[in-house]
């Protein structure tokens, strides 16, 4: 059994309070179920983006992640629309040396940055430097600091390793008895709501998403 440690992150703005709630107990009923198994080393932390924070809420990601990594060797951001659902031990297919600092999915318009998993090191810091020098150009962007990695990502392929997408960030109509983190960008927050819901009901009573 798994016993590296790493934190799981995520945070949401008011706008996205009940999204936050769902997402957590997703994440919590993980570690849970780990736990219950034998293993062991797993750590949630969750925040509530200030009312008077700068940036566009999606950006407060970087800063997290930062922090986490000063005094962590691993950690793994999972948006506030995304839900945990992996059966086994989230930490089962990563890569965790140093030297792969990033690792998350492709989706039709490049890297997304709604899960990705973290490697502290000298390689992290540099990327995560990057990413904030990009912030000016791409601050109001569409795709926000997605958008900033799209850019480093064309520049420095070598600091990134592409996860198995319909595993480790799947959209709905990629749903596989594989998948690990399920998630649901470009919906209403209203229908995020009623599916990340259906979700927690067949974690509650089955110790695993619907797949």
């Amino acid at each position: 059994m798994t016993t590296e440690p790493f934190v799981i992150c995520t945070a949401w703005d008011k706008n996205m309070s009940k999204h936050g709630e769902l997402c957590s107990e997703s994440i919590l009923q993980h570690i849970r179920r780990v736990e219950e198994r034998g293993g062991s080393g797993i750590t949630f932390v969750s925040r509530v983006i200030s009312d008077d924070y700068a940036r566009p809420a999606s950006w407060y990601k970087l800063e997290l992640i930062r922090e986490l990594l000063a005094t962590n060797p691993h950690v793994l951001w999972i948006d506030v629309d995304a839900m945990l659902i992996d059966q086994g031990d989230i930490r089962d297919g990563v890569n965790m040396s140093p030297n792969c600092p990033l690792q998350l999915c492709n989706d039709p318009n490049g890297v997304n940055a709604g899960v990705m998993w973290w490697n502290q090191g000298y390689s992290a810091e540099g990327l995560l430097n990057r990413i904030e020098e990009l912030a000016p150009q791409y601050l109001n962007d569409k795709w926000w600091e997605t958008a900033a990695f799209n850019h480093d990502f064309a520049l420095n392929p070598e600091d990134y390793a592409i996860l198995e997408k319909g595993v480790w960030n799947a959209y709905s109509h990629e749903l596989n008895p594989n998948t690990k983190i399920i998630h649901w960008p470009g919906f209403s927050n209203e229908d995020r709501i009623i599916l990340m819901q259906a979700q927690v009901l067949g974690i509650r009573r089955n110790g695993h998403g619907t797949i």
